[in-house]
């Protein structure tokens, strides 16, 4: 399946997405800041889909600072536990579905009309689901904290630390914002990468098929990818396969990129 699960804790709540383009990687921590301001450092593992992140923290907080701090995440037991549960109520439930799909023949994760289908009908699914999920985690109640819920403690910490002049509390109530988001990353005097560094990030490879936008809006019109179809989604997800292979058959316009 060509997704890339991204999780983040801000304080002491979590937000979840799943995207299916590297380069979006790094929007999750804006969208979560964008709700729960920005923070002043962030702790991450050595993954490569944290590069971009790093890189956008110490743009944006400053070098020399911590701004951005890796190390294993083992060692880290809660975000751990959090990842367990994650992949048990949310990534082990489709993954089971994906790979039923490919035992009965109906998903070949080569064919990208199959792979177009699938992230058509399932990628709105998995968002659901873990908007549940961070929903459910963020207002459930810690025995060892009082049974406060992570929300809860969010927002006790950020008034308490009110008059702290630490950034990431700044940011919540003087909503200070960046004002150059879009030209991030974009440096015209940066000198080329070094073809000897191989420090990459996770690599997501796109579906390279699209429908023309009559088939597209006809597909919208007739699918919701959300709807109930008492099949975990299955069953919608092969009528959306056949339409598409259909539409393929009988019209010249879908263009293979």
């Amino acid at each position: 399946m060509k997704l890339l699960f991204l999780r983040c804790v801000f304080m002491f709540t979590i937000v979840t997405w799943t995207f299916g383009d590297n380069d979006l990687a790094y929007m999750a921590v804006l969208m979560a800041a964008s709700e729960w301001g920005y923070p002043s450092r962030v702790r991450a593992d050595n993954g490569g889909e944290n590069i971009a992140v790093g890189e956008f923290m110490v743009w944006f907080r400053g070098e020399n600072r911590g701004s951005f701090l890796t190390g294993p995440s083992v060692r880290n037991t809660r975000i751990e536990r959090l990842w367990r549960d994650v992949v048990e109520c949310v990534v082990s439930v489709f993954s089971s579905i994906f790979l039923f799909l490919e035992d009965r023949l109906f998903l070949d994760t080569g064919d990208d009309r199959d792979m177009y289908a699938l992230h058509y009908i399932f990628r709105p699914r998995i968002q659901r689901l873990l908007d549940r999920f961070t929903m459910r985690f963020n207002h459930h109640s810690i025995s060892t904290e009082h049974n406060r819920t992570p929300r809860q403690l969010w927002a006790s910490g950020c008034l308490l630390s009110y008059r702290s002049p630490n950034a990431g509390i700044r940011d919540v109530f003087d909503q200070e914002m960046p004002s150059d988001l879009d030209t991030y990353g974009n440096d015209p005097d940066a000198p080329p990468p070094d073809p000897d560094n191989d420090v990459s990030g996770v690599h997501v490879a796109p579906v390279n098929f699209v429908l023309n936008n009559t088939l597209t809006m006809g597909l919208q019109q007739n699918f919701d990818p959300l709807s109930d179809d008492g099949n975990y989604g299955i069953s919608i997800y092969l009528q959306v396969r056949d339409f598409i292979n259909r539409a393929v058959q009988n019209d010249s316009n879908p263009s293979q990129q």
